[in-house]
């Protein structure tokens, strides 16, 4: 891993838009997957790659502001997801995302290269409604790749866990054929002023065409921690936000195992958080 710092000020904004891009890409992971079981023995494997950009934020009253000098924020994002079926009911879950973000304004440029926070969990689905609805939860482990110094802070730093409830399936409507998906989960970091997090997705799709769909969805999270204080200065990411945001994607299939995915998600609302947009590309593979 590199780092190549321009100015002080710089590389702390750029903290932000590194662990922002960094949790856009492993929803899109998680959305990917779809919410139904792999199948006993089997393996699905996402690759996926995510372009993060901004240049405003919302403050903590939900004001919009700019940031200094004409700054402008981005991040380019890679995560490898998997999902290995030990039975038709268990399987195991594991990702692990890197980001390269960037920081241009009309003072300096500066570049920060790093892995992000690691998950593994387990995933166990409850039951199924005539094999097109089916129920699940997972719990996940949170664990930082890389290791913060008194310089730089490339996210919390902490181990974490979180619990998700799913429901993902089918159904028919106007002589259509729709998929659906729908996620809650919560997550604790640990620490004397860790965030407790929550998160709500849901999400509804169609075909287009025999091996074209298209899906929507909208997303809200939102943290809480005793620290308020948001600084886009600040080389620490907030730790109590909220943010919406929406989500356009394309799915397209290679065949029996194998998928393309395309998705524009951007942010409609929030305090403490960048306002920023995302293109997310990702490739699945069942094996």
């Amino acid at each position: 891993m590199t780092i190549t710092f321009n100015t002080s000020h710089k590389q702390f904004t750029a903290i932000k838009c590194l662990a922002l891009g960094a949790l856009l890409l492993l929803l899109s992971m998680a959305t990917y997957a779809g919410g139904r079981p792999v199948g006993k023995h089997r393996l699905f494997i996402n690759i996926g790659a995510s372009y993060f950009f901004n240049h405003q934020f919302w403050d903590q009253n939900g004001q919009v502001q700019n940031y200094a000098f004409n700054e402008r924020n981005s991040s380019l994002s890679a995560s490898i997801s998997a999902e290995y079926g030990f039975s038709r009911r268990v399987s195991l879950m594991a990702s692990v995302p890197f980001v390269s973000n960037m920081v241009r304004s009309d003072i300096s440029n500066s570049t920060i290269n790093t892995l992000g926070d690691g998950q593994i969990g387990v995933r166990y689905y409850l039951a199924n409604i005539a094999y097109r609805t089916y129920f699940s939860i997972q719990g996940n482990l949170i664990f930082p790749l890389y290791v913060n110094t008194a310089a730089v802070t490339r996210g919390y730093g902490e181990l974490g866990s979180s619990i998700q409830l799913a429901a993902a399936g089918d159904f028919n409507m106007l002589s259509k054929s729709f998929f659906f998906e729908v996620d809650l989960s919560t997550s604790q970091y640990f620490g004397g002023d860790a965030p407790l997090q929550g998160q709500f997705t849901a999400s509804i799709g169609t075909s287009l065409a025999k091996k074209l769909q298209l899906s929507l969805s909208e997303s809200s999270a939102t943290s809480y921690s005793i620290t308020k204080t948001f600084n886009p200065a600040s080389p620490a990411p907030a730790k109590d936000y909220s943010s919406n945001e929406v989500t356009a994607g394309l799915s397209y299939g290679l065949g029996h195992s194998r998928s393309l995915s395309l998705s524009y998600t951007t942010f409609i609302s929030g305090k403490n958080t960048a306002i920023g947009s995302s293109v997310s590309l990702g490739y699945g593979y069942k094996f």
